[in-house]
């Protein structure tokens, strides 16, 4: 019972921290020019890296719940978001600036001056991306779960059609992310909020 509220706190724990990280812990700059040999990272390119990432984010997880968490699917839920936010602040604030999917792609995290981020700037980057993307994709889990016979549907009728909220959610999500595709320096909103860009080494 109490797990089925464990989403909603972990969504306004999120939004909490990212709005207290980006008003009092991020030093606001100007944007500068980008370098030459650099390019503003493309939303496709970004998203490549991001699939590479989740897959070696489910492997890793694999491998440490198998030799270090006890059985239980209360462990994964208590653990994972804690492996999840280490994964891309550690690896965005390291020497790498980059999480391993964006490093074998060539693309870099930095800030307005283009200079490596610390381990919070990545933590308001990260939360500010939940924020746009935990919604849509706990609102896709809730609904395989409430509709017991939804495969078998679609498997059937070769159709589903989602409710009002399930299409507000998933244009409210998708807006976050797409606007790469806009703006000046390819950044999605949570790159707004965080002060960051992702650029690619040509």
């Amino acid at each position: 019972m109490y797990l089925a509220f464990l989403p909603i706190i972990l969504a306004i724990i999120i939004i909490i921290i990212t709005l207290i990280l980006s008003l009092f812990l991020i030093k606001r700059k100007n944007y500068i020019d980008i370098f030459e040999k650099s390019e503003y990272a493309s939303l496709w390119l970004r998203l490549i890296a991001a699939t590479i990432d989740i897959i070696l984010i489910l492997v890793l997880f694999k491998f440490i719940k198998f030799f270090l968490l006890p059985d239980g699917f209360f462990w994964e839920i208590l653990i994972g978001p804690y492996y999840i936010w280490f994964y891309f602040a550690f690896f965005q604030s390291s020497n790498l600036q980059a999480t391993l999917g964006m490093k074998m792609l060539r693309l870099k995290i930095v800030d307005e001056n283009q200079e490596k981020i610390g381990f919070w700037r990545a933590s308001v980057c990260l939360f500010s991306s939940s924020i746009f993307s935990v919604p849509s994709l706990w609102m896709i889990y809730s609904t395989i779960h409430q509709n017991i016979f939804l495969f078998e549907y679609i498997e059937k009728t070769g159709f589903y059609s989602p409710s009002l909220k399930e299409i507000i959610v998933s244009i409210l999500t998708f807006i976050g992310i797409f606007i790469i595709l806009l703006t000046k320096r390819n950044q999605g909103l949570h790159n707004f909020i965080s002060r960051t860009l992702v650029i690619k080494n040509v």
